[in-house]
């Protein structure tokens, strides 16, 4: 729905509009723009990180290093990547 969005195809809920207003600011300062849809499930990181979002009860601020549970998924995911 994001990129929809963003590409102007469907009018975007309120809840997110901001954002994408954001991201089209950002767009019109770059000179060549590629978006495209990966689902969460393809990509091990992004779904442990956006499940953790919703357990965590305020913002986090995270160091310099992943945790070790993030960084082997990380792992696993580059994995994917080279073969």
């Amino acid at each position: 729905m994001a990129i929809k969005a963003i590409k102007g195809s469907i009018h975007s809920p309120w809840t997110i509009n901001l954002i994408i207003r954001d991201i089209l600011h950002y767009m019109k300062q770059m000179t060549q723009v590629s978006l495209s849809n990966n689902y969460r499930e393809a990509n091990l990181a992004i779904d442990w990180l956006a499940k953790l979002g919703h357990e965590l009860p305020s913002l986090t601020t995270w160091g310099s290093s992943p945790s070790p549970e993030l960084r082997a998924i990380l792992g696993v995911d580059m994995m994917d990547e080279l073969l």
